[in-house]
This record gives structure tokens, C-alpha cells and sequence, in this order.
């Protein structure tokens, strides 16, 4: 069963339908094809390095996100998709973001976790 409609079956109110519809939207499908490619490693070590640094969290994303952008580019050029640094910034910046949830935020994941409990999806 795709995921729209377990959590539609799950959750069952047309609100809640609503809600996955634009969970589930293209950007968020994006970006979990870019978290299953070797650019998600990439992203992932760019974070880990930086981590320990001086900078702020702001400084830290924007130099993750800089380092990204270019990665991203080369990666859909060679798939024939020509695209500038600000079309595709958006998308960058919700990868990066995820990636950042995902590996240091243990805040984010707990809560993640505890939020698919809710909805019994493990």
C-alpha cells in the first residue's frame, strides 16, 4: 500500500487527506530520491565535519548548503537537466535539512519516532 493512502486509511478524516497530499508532494519525493544517492553521503560527511566548529547554526547550514548546490547541479546536468543555483536552491534546502535531522538531530528523529508510533508505522 503506497503511503498516502496507509496514512489516509489510518488517519481516515478528509483534513487528514489533505494533509498527505501535500506531504507526499514532489518536492518531498525529491528529496527522498536524493536521500537514497551517493549525494546523501556527500551531504551527510559535509555536516559531520562541521559540526564541532565555531560557527552558528545558520552559518553551519549555509556552508552545507553551498557545498551542496554545486554537488546537486553536477548530479541532474548528467542526468540532461540543466538547472540554475536558485531553482533548484528550495529543494537543496529541504535535502540539507533532512539530512541534518536524520544524522545530528536527535531531537528531530525522537520525535519522529514517536509521532509514526501515533499512526502505527514503524
Amino acid at each position: 500500500m503506497k503511503l498516502p493512502k496507509l496514512i489516509a486509511k489510518l488517519i481516515g478524516s478528509k483534513a487528514a487527506q489533505e494533509v498527505v497530499a501535500v506531504v507526499v508532494a514532489d518536492t518531498t519525493k525529491v528529496v527522498a530520491l536524493l536521500m537514497t544517492m551517493p549525494i546523501a553521503h556527500v551531504v551527510r560527511d559535509d555536516i559531520r565535519t562541521i559540526a564541532n566548529g565555531s560557527y552558528s547554526g545558520q552559518q553551519k547550514f549555509d556552508i552545507v548548503l553551498g557545498n551542496t548546490l554545486p554537488v546537486l547541479i553536477d548530479l541532474l546536468t548528467g542526468k540532461g537537466f540543466n538547472v540554475a543555483p536558485g531553482d533548484i536552491e528550495d529543494i537543496a534546502r529541504a535535502f540539507v535539512q533532512a539530512i541534518y535531522n536524520d544524522t545530528m538531530s536527535t531531537r528531530a528523529g525522537g520525535i519522529a519516532r514517536q509521532i509514526l508510533a501515533l499512526f502505527g508505522i514503524r
